[in-house]
């Protein structure tokens, strides 16, 4: 019995050391992927099928945004001496898309379908990952997505429960989850957590107050 439980022990750490060896996730991917929209998707709905090279594209507002997640691509470059050869198009209405052959199947890699066909973060990712990584993919979602002491994301709601799982993991606090009510389309879904120093200082928070009107929402248990 001793036996069985140290092999079984072993296998286990074999398994931890295995998921924290993954050369690919350095804190720059992991922030690269919290900026991820996923609006209804990663990939195309409702086929399922994955955008061939999209990276990830941005509205007409969001030029900062992507020149943010260029700078990061450059250091996750840097960081794996891979060469990822981005091409950028804008679309007719002023929509940026950024495409990257290597780069948009490597992130895709970490993508499954649900039972409705729609492509989300596979939260195995997250698995033995150190607190510092876990941040980073915080960090940035909020940037793109984050104001005050909430995220929001318009039909993102698979996103924003990877967040609060990531969230709860880290032991933040207060992590509550919102859908607006009512015949909005597209249904706004904000997240809200509570605010301590070290939130602030990861996240990279400038203002912790928010102005949402929740008479609009209504609460949606996590599980």
């Amino acid at each position: 019995m001793k036996k069985i439980l140290l092999i079984l022990g072993l296998t286990i750490l074999s398994l931890q050391i295995l998921a924290q060896s993954d050369k690919n996730i350095t804190s720059s991917f992991c922030e690269i992927l919290g900026m991820l929209n996923e609006y209804n998707s990663r990939f195309d709905y409702p086929s399922g099928v994955a955008i061939d090279n999209l990276v990830e594209s941005f509205y007409p507002d969001e030029a900062g945004i992507l020149s943010h997640i260029k700078n990061l691509i450059k250091q996750y470059e840097k960081e794996t001496y891979q060469s990822f050869q981005l091409t950028e198009k804008v679309g007719p209405q002023g929509h940026f898309y950024l495409y990257s052959n290597s780069l948009s199947k490597l992130i895709n890699s970490y993508y499954k379908i649900d039972n409705k066909n729609l492509a989300t973060l596979d939260t195995k990712i997250f698995q033995n990952l150190k607190s510092d990584l876990k941040y980073a993919y915080l960090r940035g979602v909020y940037y793109r997505f984050g104001s005050g002491d909430e995220i929001k994301i318009a039909n993102g709601i698979n996103k924003l429960k990877t967040v609060a799982m990531v969230m709860k993991a880290l032991s933040i606090s207060n992590v509550r989850l919102f859908e607006s009510i009512g015949n909005r389309i597209p249904t706004d879904y904000i997240l809200t957590f509570g605010i301590s120093d070290l939130v602030v200082k990861e996240l990279v928070l400038s203002d912790v107050i928010s102005d949402t009107n929740f008479q609009n929402y209504k609460e949606i248990i996590i599980k």
